[in-house]
């Protein structure tokens, strides 16, 4: 059995750069603006936004914000916070407490839709359409359309440093609204702890 490098090797990548790998200056260059330019929306306007879109069954959005939270509470109970200081922490941590967060979000969407062929995707692989950058991604769901617009909701969960899993994450945006028509992007980073 080789090691995690060794297999890497192996594997043909359909990219030339992995997104990790890449500087500031070269995501800053690929992006085509300064990170340090954008100004963050707060998560309140971005649910204030989509319940629009998702109409306005409040009740609706109150229980299945009461499900997430449950089933944090649960997964804190089972598996503890996740953090650097315990020896055994490792990012598959976080993916399991992200997982719990999302389910009931995704399946209360797909039960509201009737949307069957919305799926979690974990571990998906992703190119640049013109093979320059690529990666895995921890969780992504693509087939999300309200209305008539598209969405791609994207999470991405990290040991540690948001501010390098930021550039990540904005490449990974670029390249799953242009690989899906311009789709709207929405993407979080998290830790665990923030």
């Amino acid at each position: 059995m080789g090691d995690d490098n060794t297999n890497q090797k192996r594997r043909k990548s359909k990219w030339a750069t992995l997104y990790s790998n890449m500087t500031i200056a070269q995501t800053e260059q690929r992006l085509g603006f300064r990170i340090r330019s954008l100004k963050p929306i707060p998560v309140k306007t971005m649910i204030a936004n989509a319940s629009k879109d998702l109409g306005k069954d409040t009740q609706a959005i109150e229980q299945t914000k009461a499900k997430v939270y449950d089933r944090i509470v649960e997964h804190l109970q089972v598996e503890g916070f996740p953090t650097e200081a315990d020896p055994d922490f490792k990012e598959v941590n976080i993916n399991y407490l992200v997982h719990s967060a999302i389910s009931p979000i995704l399946a209360d969407f797909i039960c509201r839709t009737g949307r069957g062929s919305v799926q979690l995707q974990c571990e998906k692989e992703i190119a640049s359409t013109d093979g320059e950058t690529g990666g895995m991604e921890e969780f992504i769901v693509v087939d999300l359309t309200v209305g008539e617009e598209n969405f791609i909701f994207i999470v991405e969960a990290k040991r540690s440093s948001l501010g390098l899993a930021m550039k990540q994450c904005l490449l990974v945006m670029k390249d799953m609204s242009d690989n899906n028509g311009g789709s709207t992007v929405y993407r979080f980073v998290t830790t665990g702890d923030s």
